[in-house]
């Protein structure tokens, strides 16, 4: 698991290293976002037709 963590992060740096500070956490802030929402939505269970 470390092994993947750490090549995650390095592809992290590779693919943001000329991005701006704003905009890394702009990033790191909306993937938060998302998480939440799928914890959210595991939470909430399988969607029944025509629900979202």
């Amino acid at each position: 698991m470390a092994r993947f963590r750490k090549r995650q992060r390095e592809a992290y740096d590779y693919i943001t290293a000329d991005w701006s500070e704003h905009d890394r956490l702009e990033l790191a802030r909306l993937l938060v976002r998302y998480v939440d929402s799928l914890a959210a939505l595991n939470e909430r269970g399988p969607a029944k037709d025509g629900e979202r």
